[in-house]
C-alpha cells in the first residue's frame, strides 16, 4: 500500500485530533497555537480528502458525526503511538546513561536488587533504573528499556525480541522454621493442618495471566476433599513472600522468583509436583537496542545469573 496516496495530509489528522478530543475548534487553536480560522480550513480539507462530513456544528460546541469517531479511535491511536515511540527514541538517545529495566514487585525485589552491585560493576558509567510493577509486558513496552515479564512460550513481539530466561513453575514452599522438631519436613499431606497464604483476585485482576492460586493447586492435584485449617489472602506477591518467610504458613511459589530462597534455604519446597503453564519468563529487548553494547551485556548477564538449572 502507498500510504502517502491513500493517507490523508498528516497536519490535518493532527488538527482534527485535537478538535475532536477538546470538542471544540477554538481550545484547538489554542494547543495548536494557530487561528482558529487555520484550524477549520484543515478540517474541511481532511473532510473533503476523504468525502466525508467528520463534525457536526451546534451553536456553541462540535460533536463527532459516526465517520468522525472511527476516524477518531485510529487517528489517536496512530498518533499516540508515534509520539511515543518518537519520546522514547529521543530519551534513548539523550539518556543512553540510563538503562531502565522493568519486572515484577516480587522478582525485581527478590532477584534483582540483591544483584544489583555486580550489574554496576559490568557496566561502568550506566546508571541503572529499576521500575518494580506487576502489569503484564504490554503495559510497559512504550516507558522502558527492557522488561522482565512472563509471557507465553512462541508468543511474538513485533519490535521485540525476547530472551528465555526460565519456565514458569508454581509449587508450594514454607519456611523450614515452621517445622516441629518431631519433623523433618512437610509433605503434600501437611498442607491441610497448615494455614495457606494466598493471592488475592486483586493482583490478578489486571492481568492477562492465567489466575492461579490455592483453588488451582487443590483442584489439580487434592486426592482428598478436606478443607485446610485456614488462609490468608494478600493482594500483592511481595506480602505473600513477606509471610511466609516470617513462618505465617505456606505460600505457592513462582520458582523463578524465589529461587535465590530454596537455594539458601530459606524456604523449601514441598513435594515434586508443580504448576507449570505453557508460559516463562523471558527478557524483553526492543529491536532498535540489539546491537548496543549496554544491552548485549545485561542479556549474557541475565542469562547467566537469573536462569536457573536443576543440580
Amino acid at each position: 500500500m502507498n500510504l502517502k496516496q491513500s493517507l490523508p495530509p498528516v497536519t490535518s489528522l493532527v488538527f482534527f485530533e485535537s478538535s475532536a478530543r477538546l470538542k471544540s475548534f477554538t481550545l484547538a487553536s489554542e494547543e495548536l497555537f494557530v487561528t482558529q480560522a487555520a484550524v477549520s480550513r484543515q478540517i474541511k480539507h481532511l473532510e473533503e480528502h476523504i468525502n466525508t462530513q467528520l463534525f457536526s456544528r451546534l451553536n456553541r460546541t462540535i460533536e463527532l458525526t459516526p465517520a468522525g469517531k472511527i476516524l477518531y479511535d485510529a487517528v489517536s491511536l496512530g498518533l499516540n503511538h508515534i509520539a511515543g515511540a518518537s519520546q522514547t527514541i529521543s530519551r534513548r538517545q539523550k539518556d543512553r546513561e540510563t538503562l531502565t529495566v522493568t519486572a515484577s514487585v516480587g522478582f525485581s525485589t527478590l532477584r534483582l536488587l540483591p544483584r544489583l552491585n555486580d550489574l554496576k560493576k559490568l557496566l561502568p558509567g550506566i546508571d541503572i533504573k529499576l521500575l518494580a510493577d506487576d502489569h503484564d509486558i504490554y503495559h510497559h513496552m512504550e516507558s522502558t528499556d527492557l522488561i522482565f515479564s512472563i509471557d507465553k512460550d512462541n508468543q511474538e513481539h513485533k519490535n521485540y525480541h525476547s530472551h528465555f530466561i526460565s519456565k514458569e513453575e508454581v509449587f508450594p514452599v514454607y519456611n523450614p522454621r515452621i517445622l516441629p522438631s518431631e519433623k523433618k519436613e512437610i509433605t503434600l499431606d501437611d498442607l491441610y493442618n497448615y494455614p495457606l497464604i494466598d493471592l488475592s483476585f486483586e493482583h490478578w485482576g489486571h492481568l492477562k495471566e492465567e489466575f492461579i492460586n490455592w483453588d488451582t493447586w487443590f483442584n489439580l492435584f487434592a486426592e482428598k476433599e478436606t478443607t485446610p485449617s485456614s488462609s490468608i489472602a494478600f493482594n500483592n506477591s511481595l506480602l505473600v513472600h513477606h509471610a511466609v518467610i516470617s513462618g505465617q504458613g505456606i505460600a505457592l511459589g513462582w520458582r523463578h522468583v524465589v529461587e535465590d530462597q530454596l537455594r539458601a534455604d530459606q524456604l523449601r519446597r514441598i513435594g515434586t509436583v508443580e504448576i507449570a503453564p505453557a508460559r516463562s519468563m523471558y527478557l524483553f529487548v526492543p529491536k532498535t537496542l540489539t546491537e548496543d553494547t549496554t544491552t548485549i551485556k545485561f542479556v549474557n548477564w541475565a542469562k547467566n545469573e537469573l536462569s536457573y538449572h536443576d543440580d
